[in-house]
Formats: structure tokens, sequence, C-alpha cells
């Protein structure tokens, strides 16, 4: 009886080992590539974007609750985005509720679509990647620097 009881404590324990090994083996199989598309997919709160620039006139512009991202599994997406904020006695105003494609990196996401400044692509450089808060960076054309926080909804 206790060689039985032995037998089956033992096989049970292995069977814990070989799942846990397995679901390791899993997890790491999976590319931080692959990961970063996999978090994106859903609708992202747009809670902190700054907007800075440095050099004779140094300027920053933070700005909360502007809107939102959606990321779709096919590689399509639509901003609903709505701020405005002004340098140098001038109002830059900023409304995108357009569609847009994305693909991604191990580090850095790219959005081609129909902004406000007409076709363009932005790619933005996620400086941290958790599943449910990421910060995104980028500098612009003009040299404005950019500084996202997103959270997920779902």
């Amino acid at each position: 009886m206790r060689i039985l009881v032995f037998a089956t404590e033992t096989f049970r324990t292995m069977r814990r080992i070989f799942v846990i090994a397995l679901l390791t083996i899993l997890c790491l199989a999976c590319s931080k590539e692959e990961q970063l598309s996999n978090r994106l997919v859903g609708t992202w709160s747009v809670d902190r974007l700054e907007i800075s620039v440095s050099g004779s006139l140094p300027f920053t512009a933070p700005l909360s609750n502007v809107g939102t991202i959606t990321f779709k599994n096919d590689g399509t997406g639509k901003n609903n985005i709505d701020y405005s904020y002004t340098f140098l006695s001038e109002t830059y105003a900023v409304n995108d509720n357009e569609a847009f494609k994305w693909e991604n990196s191990e580090t850095t996401v790219t959005m081609e679509g129909n902004a406000n400044s007409g076709e363009q692509t932005i790619i933005w450089e996620v400086a941290d990647n958790a599943k449910k808060k990421q910060v995104w960076t980028r500098v612009d054309d003009l040299g404005l620097n950019y500084e996202m926080e997103l959270s997920k909804q779902d």
C-alpha cells in the first residue's frame, strides 16, 4: 500500500514538473515582436501626451486624456485623438479620427495612415512594454519630442 501511495505521489509530482516545464518553454518561444503585437491588440487610452522641444526656446506641453487608439489583429487600427496646445502664441489643434495600418518590431510600432497632415508614417519607440501600461516616444521631422503613456481598456 505504501509503495502504491509513493508511486502515485511521484507520478503527480512528475506531471506537475512536466506541465511547468512545458508552459515555460511555450512562454519563451514567443518572440518579443510577437509579444508586443499580441499586447497591442485592443483599445488603449492615451493617458498622457507630452510634447516638448529643446534649444533656444524650450517648450513643454503636458496633455492628459487626449483620446484612444485601437489596434486590430488584422494590422489595422483607428485613432480617436483630440488635443490642442499653444506655442509662441500660436495654437495647434489635432483632431485625428482616422484609420491606419500598423506593424511592429521588438521595440517599435509603425503607424501608416491619413492623419491631419496627410498620408504619413509615424514610428514610435516603445520605452516600456507592459501588458496594461505602455510608454512610447518619438521625435518628428520638426524636432518636436513626443512621449505618450497608454493604458489598456480591454
